[in-house]
């Protein structure tokens, strides 16, 4: 029997078994190869057409129909015209809470209701948070500080910072923040004929101008951006803030900001590219070099004067430490920027507003005379600059008819309702300030006109802070609007004292939205002695 067996064994074809073992075997990871192909495409079209176009609690809302382009969402209509535009459009079409579509079909929700604004920027805004890849974006520009953070690191750094921009520290600054302003003045007195009125680009003026001003009152230092010298910090600071916001085509901002995960397209090393680089680079080289120049005075017994001077000294008490090094870089970076673009910005428009409005500029002109003959100084002082009611509202008035940042975007890190919408993790969610300015039903009929009397009379003396927020609201609320109104007001004040802005015939300046809403073409205006 065991020599049979043997026998069978020994006969057995093992190469023509192992062969047809190993044809089933393959045949096996075949299947599972197109199985678990088929599962990720199956997935894919869940997560991209089935969930986003049915599924997502955002379909209950409504909004603008698809485009015909496959995966396009509303992204042509967008592209063809602007997100403002369309924004504007759909609210006077679908209401104040709306949605529309990125591509891929994704839901981005927008909301204008001011109690929902409310809800998503003070009593939910640890839930509703900024996008991460627009922390990471905003960081590399305008340094990971108190604007990109969020949660406890946001608390601690506010914490730290509210001290440096109160009242009483605004007043100090005063005399350092004017020394810019009458220099920008003495340089436009230069420029101006007696007889006839000459062309000046406001906002480029205004840029150097207010890099100046957060130079002397934010970090003790002069940019000298004024003096046009290639060899200052200031020159070389404006050149790299040049190529960052004003090199990219609108249409790469617009895809960049409705669609996060586009941004990818700025690491290709194009020329544009690289050069944006090289001026990032050099942001944060003259940051870092601005910090480590002040711990050094300050290690030799000088005092740091500005809001880096109180940023160093600044303890916390709950960790018991200060700013580092880099921290403390960050914050310059922060403030470098907020402090200076979104004000040249706002003051470029108020002169166009007003030269559209020689009636308002002549009362608001002899408004400041008056205050400038009751004090006999070069300067006006915090109480009287802030007492000046036309002035104070032009300054309200262009805020609200242009906003400096129009919009603004959140996303949720939990599934949670919004009044009695469901809004589900990870989604997109505008806020558009630029909405609620302009909207009727808060503003009356002339919402769309600039009437700064307006201020003086209700709904608008006693307007709710989440339908006018040039500065936004809640626990992220701008920690410097008070000194960005107190520097426009004396910019204003001390320039319509000595000239009349008017416009210049044939020119129009477009609006260009690259996160602030600037002029597309500078700021071109007629000025003239007066």
């Amino acid at each position: 029997m065991s020599v049979k067996l043997y026998d069978i064994f020994n006969k057995t074809d093992y190469s023509l078994t192992k062969t047809s073992l190993d044809s089933k075997y393959i045949l096996s990871y075949d299947r599972l190869a197109w199985i678990g192909l088929l599962a990720i495409l199956s997935l894919i079209f869940y997560q991209l057409i089935v969930y986003r176009i049915f599924l997502h609690s955002a379909n209950q809302l409504p909004g603008p129909s698809m485009e015909w382009i496959p995966f396009s969402g509303n992204a042509k209509q967008i592209l063809t015209t602007s997100l403002l535009e369309c924004l504007t459009l759909w609210t006077k079409q679908y209401g104040n809470v709306f949605r529309y579509r990125a591509l891929g079909y994704e839901p981005h929700v927008v909301i204008a209701d001011p109690k929902l604004m409310k809800q998503i920027l003070a009593t939910k805004h640890e839930i509703f948070v900024k996008p991460l890849s627009t922390r990471k974006y905003l960081a590399s520009r305008i340094g990971n500080g108190l604007i990109v953070a969020e949660g406890e690191m946001h608390r601690q750094q506010r914490k730290m910072l509210n001290p440096a921009f109160s009242v009483p520290m605004i007043r100090q600054l005063i005399p350092l923040m004017v020394t810019p302003i009458i220099e920008l003045r003495n340089q436009w007195l230069e420029q101006v004929d007696s007889d006839k009125p000459v062309t000046i680009f406001a906002l480029e003026a205004f840029r150097s101008m207010t890099l100046d001003v957060i130079a002397r009152a934010a970090f003790g230092q002069n940019f000298q951006c004024l003096d046009h010298n290639e060899a200052t910090r200031g020159h070389r600071l404006l050149e790299a803030y040049g190529a960052v916001h004003f090199m990219e085509p609108l249409w790469m901002y617009l895809l960049c900001f409705v669609y996060p995960w586009f941004r990818k397209v700025r690491d290709i090393p194009t020329k544009q590219n690289n050069k944006v680089k090289r001026a990032l680079i050099t942001l944060h080289k003259e940051a870092l070099a601005m910090v480590e120049e002040a711990l050094q005075r300050k290690s030799a017994g000088a005092n740091i004067s500005g809001v880096l001077g109180h940023m160093m000294k600044e303890i916390d008490d709950d960790t018991g430490r200060g700013l580092s090094t880099v921290e403390l870089q960050h914050q310059c970076l922060t403030f470098l920027h907020s402090g200076h673009e979104t004000t040249a910005v706002a003051l470029s428009w108020t002169l166009w507003l007003l030269a559209k409005h020689p009636d308002i500029q002549h009362d608001v002109r002899k408004e400041i005379k008056q205050a400038f003959e009751s004090e006999q100084a070069e300067i006006l002082s915090y109480d009287t600059i802030h007492q000046l009611q036309l002035l104070s509202n032009i300054v309200k008035e262009t805020l609200r008819i242009i906003p400096p940042v129009p919009v603004t975007v959140r996303t949720t890190t939990e599934d949670t309702l919004l009044g009695e919408h469901l809004i589900p993790k990870d989604t997109f969610v505008l806020l558009a300030p630029i909405i609620t300015h302009r909207d009727r039903e808060w503003w009356g009929d002339d919402a769309h006109l600039f009437r700064p009397s307006r201020w003086n009379e209700a709904p608008a003396n006693n307007i709710d802070p989440y339908i006018y927020m040039p500065f936004l609201a809640g626990p992220h609320h701008c920690i410097g609007n008070r000194l960005v109104l107190t520097e426009m007001k004396l910019a204003l004040a001390v320039l319509l004292k000595e000239f009349h802005f008017s416009e210049k015939p044939g020119f129009e300046p477009g609006i260009k939205h690259q996160i602030t809403l600037a002029p597309k073409h500078d700021m071109q205006l007629l000025i003239q002695k007066i």
